[in-house]
């Protein structure tokens, strides 16, 4: 069975730039999925760093602080690449449902440009800061 042609109601997004973008998509969202299973994997992120007795001496309270600091700036970065990787598989979702290219809050087509340089871009630039805040 072969997969219907790729549509935008973005009178800017032909079929052959739709591929070229939903492509890019892809690799970004198998990048991103990797990155994360690399990471937690390395660093052991799935839970805080807890006190082990038999290699921690009493009262090192400052290795303990260096430990939990890292554990946290690890989550963070974690929490980014899933935000990311999230805008990506939103954004591959509405290639299926024929809205890719149209703006979340505007309903406007989103410029090619902007597509070309951020292409899980949820709307124009200037609805962007609404987006965020939602």
């Amino acid at each position: 069975m072969s997969t219907p042609p790729l549509h935008s109601p973005n009178p800017e997004l032909t079929p052959d730039v739709l591929l070229e973008l939903r492509a890019q998509l892809q690799e970004t969202g198998r990048r991103l999925a990797d990155e994360i299973a690399s990471r937690r994997r390395d660093e052991g992120a799935d839970a805080p760093p807890g006190d082990d007795p038999e290699t921690d001496l009493r009262g090192d309270e400052g290795d303990q602080s260096v430990d939990l600091e890292n554990w946290d700036n690890t989550e963070q970065v974690l929490l980014d690449l899933q935000t990311q990787l999230a805008n990506v598989e939103r954004a591959l979702d509405k290639f299926d449902a024929g809205t890719y290219g149209i703006g979340e809050l505007s309903g406007l087509p989103i410029p090619l440009a902007r597509l070309r340089v951020v292409p899980s871009a949820r709307d124009r630039v200037e609805y962007e800061d609404r987006l965020d805040a939602r």
